[in-house]
């Protein structure tokens, strides 16, 4: 576990033995919130209370500015339980932080978190449903969570400064590409994707197990990736099952006529009249090459695949020029967008969908 950066005033940080906790649980009324007891905790009810959440869960201190003001979990039955002491409550903490760990559920890939929340406890249950929790049971509530499939896309600087990456393996491949363009584009997609990794999972290399398959394509035992790169921009994909991406500039002398005729065959020309005659043959080919990528199995070509499948998205994006963007993923899956510039990471909302 590593620490959670919630915003500039709140930090989750993993659990550690620390006795000091123990003042938040001596406020009698706190108590009769958490656990409906009518006495504070001692010192061996703390141990035995963190010892099964972590034990059973990603327990977290909360760190509000500089200050421990108590603890969330999100235990592996998907159930979140949270305590802020009263000094600090009422100034949406608690929120902030239910609010994460939705999101690491939705990164472990549960379907829904639940929380108990006893009856007389109006000012959490006012809380849970301000954040779209229903009750479904007496005392219960639940929230189901929306699979996300996030992109990250970044131009190509100039020039690339390749430092040393890991797996080793990714980096015996990068030693190993004598084209220094084609060497840049590699490198900064690698780079684009540990920080979509550490950005959307919480995961490194070494956490994310990196490694190649039977066909040469890069996957994680922890999520489905994918990778493109051109020559000005890349793009790596993440989410919880399979995913396939595939990036192209708007323009290029490439795309001609005959060329697309060659990679779309007559329905797939017909299905993409809709679309402005300039942008056809990279939606065409971008859908082709994602839906490509997405196979655990690659046997044929990305002619092959079917341009019109309804699970890929495809959308038309500015980063130092116009691209178009491609991605198979489940149909049921949200779409987020972030772009990466240096060290800033920002979700872009300003895409334009292309309908297919």
């Amino acid at each position: 576990m590593q620490e959670r950066i919630i915003d500039n005033e709140i930090t989750l940080i993993p659990y550690y033995p620390n006795p000091d906790a123990l003042a938040w649980y001596q406020d009698p009324a706190l108590c009769k919130q958490v656990d409906n007891i009518d006495r504070v905790y001692d010192a061996e009810r703390l141990d035995r209370m963190y010892t099964f959440l972590s034990t059973h869960g990603e327990c977290y201190y909360i760190r509000y500015r500089s200050a421990l003001v108590g603890d969330v979990t999100l235990r592996d039955n998907a159930e979140l339980c949270i305590v802020v002491s009263t000094p600090y409550q009422n100034r949406h903490i608690g929120r902030r932080c239910i609010r994460d760990m939705i999101a690491r559920a939705a990164e472990k890939g549960f379907p829904e978190v639940r929380a108990n929340i006893y009856a007389f406890n109006t000012q959490s249950r006012r809380m849970f449903e301000s954040l779209g929790f229903a009750e479904y049971a007496p005392e219960w509530f639940r929230y189901g969570i929306t699979r996300m499939t996030d992109v990250y896309v970044a131009a190509i600087p100039d020039p690339v400064h390749c430092e040393h990456v890991a797996p080793q393996a990714r980096q015996e491949q990068l030693d190993a590409t004598k084209n220094v363009a084609v060497k840049a584009q590699r490198y900064v997609a690698w780079i684009t994707l540990l920080k979509g990794l550490k950005h959307s999972r919480g995961l490194d290399a070494d956490a994310a197990q990196l490694q190649l398959d039977a066909n040469g394509r890069w996957t994680s035992v922890a999520c489905g990736i994918s990778l493109s790169h051109c020559k000005t921009a890349v793009a790596a994909a993440i989410n919880d099952a399979s995913v396939g991406v595939d990036l192209e500039p708007e323009e290029d002398a490439r795309y001609t006529e005959p060329l697309l005729f060659r990679i779309a065959d007559k329905e797939e020309r017909r299905a993409f009249e809709a679309v402005p005659p300039a942008l056809r043959l990279p939606v065409v080919w971008t859908r082709k090459e994602a839906a490509f990528k997405r196979r655990a199995e690659q046997p044929h070509s990305a002619l092959n695949e079917d341009a019109k499948d309804p699970a890929i998205r495809t959308v038309r994006i500015r980063l130092d020029r116009a691209y178009i963007l491609s991605v198979a993923c489940d149909s049921d899956t949200t779409l987020r967008i972030f772009e990466i510039d240096g060290e800033r990471i920002a979700l872009r909302d300003d895409f334009e969908p292309i309908r297919v």
